[in-house]
């Protein structure tokens, strides 16, 4: 490796790469990389462990950025269809190949005169190359994503408010600079008499909750 010393500049080097670093002791696949302007990479072993750049650290498992949504708008439906409940957020990975990590906090409320109906939830990505549906556990007589929160059991009528918490770590295929929406659907496990599920409504006291979705990008 050339070496140049400057008494203006300091001192400089190669670039280096992430497999061949400028910088390294006794082991020649572990050190320090100048790939580009403003960006500094650490290695080991050959692989990238660390990236400095003007736009923060980023690093494996490390919480690029964070989006807080919320909604207290209801939504019903007496369907066995996904319908959106309105609790919806939106964030752009400012990193590729990114993982997005979903928490969510659901208010719902079902009324249901039918012994066993109950309903549940999905969470759709909807991104620029299309939608797709990210829940999979699905009770047995159901097809398609579906998660579970609520049966009537053998209660021949149920009036009941709750709230239902999910998270999930996603791994979207994105291209950089997309805008990658996540939101809640629900429907019920059948149809039936009476039977409705509400998202965000506490009638009994004549109050909407607030709902929360929070979407982490996470440094893959």
């Amino acid at each position: 490796m050339a070496l140049n010393i400057n008494g203006t500049t300091g001192i400089s080097g190669v670039d280096g790469s992430v497999s061949a670093p400028a910088i390294t002791g006794t082991d020649s696949n572990t050190g320090i990389t100048f790939p580009s302007a403003d960006t500094i990479k650490f290695s080991t072993g050959g692989v990238e462990r660390m990236q400095i750049s003007n736009t923060g650290v980023s690093g494996a498992g490390k919480i690029i950025q964070l989006v807080n949504a919320t909604t207290q708008s209801e939504a019903e439906t007496s369907s066995t269809t996904f319908i959106d409940t309105n609790l919806t957020g939106t964030i752009t990975p400012t990193a590729a190949s990114s993982k997005i990590l979903i928490t969510i906090s659901q208010q719902l409320s079902i009324n249901t005169d039918d012994s066993g109906n109950g309903g549940g939830l999905n969470i759709l990505r909807k991104i620029a190359n299309g939608s797709f549906n990210i829940i999979e556990n699905s009770p047995a007589n159901f097809t398609g994503p579906f998660s579970y929160f609520l049966s009537g059991g053998n209660v021949a009528s149920l009036n009941y408010h709750f709230r239902h918490n999910m998270t999930h770590l996603d791994s979207p295929t994105y291209t950089l600079g997309d805008a990658i929406t996540y939101k809640t659907q629900m429907r019920l496990y059948a149809t039936g008499t009476n039977s409705v599920l509400r998202a965000q409504n506490d009638a009994a006291n004549n109050n909407a909750p607030t709902s929360h979705i929070i979407l982490m990008e996470v440094a893959a």
